[in-house]
C-alpha cells in the first residue's frame, strides 16, 4: 500500500478514535475550541465538580465531627485523649486542605481551558488492573510523551495510536488524562 494511503487511513482511525474533524484540527492549530469540542469540556467539568463536591461535603462534614467531639465532649477521662483527638483532628483538616488545593489545581484547567500542542515519538502500553485477590478488573492504556506517563481515555484511542511513530496532539491539561482534542501522524 503506498505510503499516503497509510497515512490517510491512519488519519481517519485517529478521527474517529478522538472525534474531531479537519475543522477542529485546524481550531486546535490557532489555539481555539471548536463549540462540539466545548461541550466535551464541560461534560469532563461538570463530572469533575460532582465528584469534588461530594468529596468536600464528606472531608467536611468529617473534620467538623473530629473537632467538636475533641473539643466539647465533656466525658470522664476525655482531657488526657483531647491532645491525641486534636492531633488526629488537625491531620484530617490538612489532608482536606491538600485534597481541596488538588482538585481547584485539576479544574483550573478545564475552567480556562488551554490549548495545549505536543509533538513527538509516542511508546504506548497497556496494563491489566487488578485488584487485591488479583481478579482482572479492566485494562488501563497508556503512553509516554518525553518523560511523562499519560493515559487514554478509551481502547480506541490506544488502538489507533501506532507506538513508535512521531504524532503531534492538541490537549488540554487533566492529571494523568490529558483531554485530547485533536491528534495527526507525522
Amino acid at each position: 500500500m503506498p505510503e499516503f494511503l497509510a497515512l490517510d487511513k491512519m488519519s481517519n482511525d485517529l478521527k474517529s478514535a478522538f472525534q474531531f474533524s479537519e475543522e477542529e484540527y485546524l481550531l486546535n492549530e490557532s489555539g481555539c475550541l471548536s463549540p462540539n469540542q466545548k461541550m466535551r469540556l464541560n461534560s469532563h467539568l461538570k463530572i469533575s465538580r460532582r465528584g469534588g463536591n461530594l468529596f468536600l461535603f464528606i472531608m467536611g462534614a468529617l473534620c467538623l465531627a473530629s473537632f467538636g467531639f475533641s473539643l466539647f465532649a465533656n466525658v470522664q477521662g476525655i482531657e488526657q485523649a483531647r491532645p491525641f483527638l486534636l492531633t488526629f483532628s488537625s491531620c484530617v483538616l490538612a489532608i482536606f486542605g491538600g485534597v481541596y488545593l488538588h482538585i481547584y489545581f485539576q479544574r483550573r484547567h478545564l475552567k480556562r481551558p488551554t490549548v495545549t500542542c505536543f509533538e513527538g515519538k509516542l511508546k504506548t502500553w497497556s496494563k491489566d488492573i487488578k485488584n487485591r485477590y488479583r481478579a482482572t478488573l479492566g485494562t488501563a492504556y497508556y503512553f509516554r510523551f518525553r518523560w511523562r506517563i499519560y493515559q487514554f481515555e478509551t481502547k480506541e484511542q490506544f488502538k489507533s495510536i501506532k507506538s513508535g511513530k512521531t504524532y503531534r496532539f492538541h490537549v488540554i491539561r487533566n492529571g494523568r488524562v490529558p483531554i485530547i482534542l485533536s491528534a495527526k501522524a507525522i
